[in-house]
């Protein structure tokens, strides 16, 4: 077996990889089937992987950026830009860990894996679920579900799972990341079309049951869904040899949570869904507000931060930790010519510390004065010794407050709007300098 020597030449690489301006190898993979983009893919990938000497190939950049769907090479490189100056830090965004490789979720690369296999696990419409097989036949056999999505008549990889393949963690991952993509799409996922999604992920008794629940969507526990429920995390909090129950964290701004309890049986060896509720997570309620967002957990005791609203004049919005015995307020959001919006809320590690953000604007019109636009301002909070604390450097840096719009006559222009532009800043100037917490 051949060990990476360093994570850090592993950093360089997928740096490398990702940032490097590609050249045009594969000239057109718009008639590739999934099979065959992720086939590809992991042949070149693992090629680069096993000989991380040579850091010659562009090749393997441009058929990233073919086959890899953006927001998850965001992520990617979000991640390891926390380590372009060999910072060794822990760092985190959505799935992607620093720890290692996200396309092998391993450290490791025996030789055998340059053997590429891919399998079809399940297909219908613009979504396929596939296993990918390192090193088949060999006592180094690695298998790996990758989720692929059809996106402009091109095949994406938009997930490589941490999950065991088949695990019961696994088959809620993928189910709901397809029930979603599939409600977003504007399709009906009870339709029969969809009948074999349906049968391979849930269990057959409450298939039946469901033409008799017509008040709101059963998997989701709501009659309607926002545009940003697009990342879901599945965490097994109860297992036994043949069931399990899984907490769902569907994430996103909403009025309140919809955080999920998912009961798993197996049936014939194969993990099914048997029943969804309403997680009701042990949160004291106090005169802080209804929360408006899914909450962020800190740590693996669920100690978690969310916002709320009241109805309290100058302040409407709050920032609260929980540690689960007590909310404590953190943070509060004033109007300022208007009341502010949350335009994102995440988190990710700095220096690694695990810290919260919040991206907040305010409307501003005012004809006489040509003033037409929105203010924004970044804030951080760092979580240590059991308590949420406001990351001065960050929360006060000048480059992440500023003006869209028209103001004064003249046209201003803010850069850092998104959680995208947010992470990849924050990463950039802050992993790769000493901060005191």
């Amino acid at each position: 077996m051949r060990r990476l020597l360093l994570l850090g030449q592993f950093f360089y690489f997928m740096a490398f990889m990702f940032i490097c301006i590609p050249i045009n190898v594969y000239a057109n993979t718009e008639h590739l089937s999934p099979e065959q983009v992720t086939k590809e893919f992991y042949t070149l990938y693992i090629k680069e992987f096993l000989s991380m000497e040579h850091k010659h190939s562009m090749e393997v950049l441009n058929e990233a950026k073919e086959s890899i769907s953006e927001e998850l090479i965001v992520q990617i490189k979000a991640v390891y830009d926390c380590h372009s100056e060999g910072e060794m830090g822990e760092c985190a965004v959505e799935g992607v860990f620093s720890d290692s490789d996200y396309f092998t979720r391993s450290q490791d690369a025996p030789d055998e894996w340059a053997d590429v296999t891919v399998e079809t696990v399940n297909k219908v419409d613009d979504f396929a679920e596939l296993a990918v097989i390192l090193g088949r036949g060999t006592e180094y056999e690695y298998r790996l579900p990758v989720l692929l999505e059809k996106r402009s008549g091109q095949w994406k990889i938009i997930l490589v799972s941490r999950h065991q393949p088949q695990s019961a963690e696994q088959i809620a991952e993928v189910f709901y990341i397809w029930y979603m993509k599939a409600l977003y799409a504007h399709k009906d996922p009870y339709a029969s079309d969809y009948q074999t999604m349906m049968k391979k992920y849930v269990s057959p008794k409450l298939i039946n049951q469901l033409d008799e629940m017509v008040d709101k969507d059963y998997f989701i526990k709501a009659q309607d869904y926002l545009d940003d429920w697009r990342h879901t995390t599945i965490i097994a909090i109860d297992e036994s040899d043949n069931r399990v129950t899984a907490n769902a964290y569907i994430a996103g701004l909403q009025e309140k949570p919809y955080n999920l309890s998912v009961e798993l049986e197996k049936e014939s060896s194969q993990w099914k869904i048997v029943s969804v509720s309403s997680l009701k997570l042990n949160y004291p309620t106090t005169s802080y507000g209804h929360i408006i967002n899914s909450p962020i957990i800190l740590n693996e005791y669920h100690d978690c931060v969310y916002l709320t609203r009241t109805n309290k004049e100058g302040a409407p919005l709050s920032l609260i930790f929980n540690d689960g015995k007590r909310e404590e307020q953190v943070d509060r959001y004033s109007v300022n010519g208007s009341d502010p919006e949350i335009k994102g809320f995440f988190s990710m590690n700095i220096a690694g510390m695990r810290n919260a953000f919040v991206i907040v604007s305010w409307k501003h019109k005012h004809d006489a004065l040509k003033i037409d636009g929105e203010s924004y301002e970044v804030h951080a909070y760092y979580y240590k010794d059991d308590a949420l604390h406001k990351n001065n450097d960050i929360s006060n840096d000048p480059n992440l407050s500023g003006l869209e719009g028209v103001f004064n006559d003249e046209l201003s222009v803010f850069k850092y709007k998104t959680v995208a532009e947010v992470m990849e800043y924050v990463n950039k100037k802050y992993n790769n300098k000493h901060i005191s917490f």
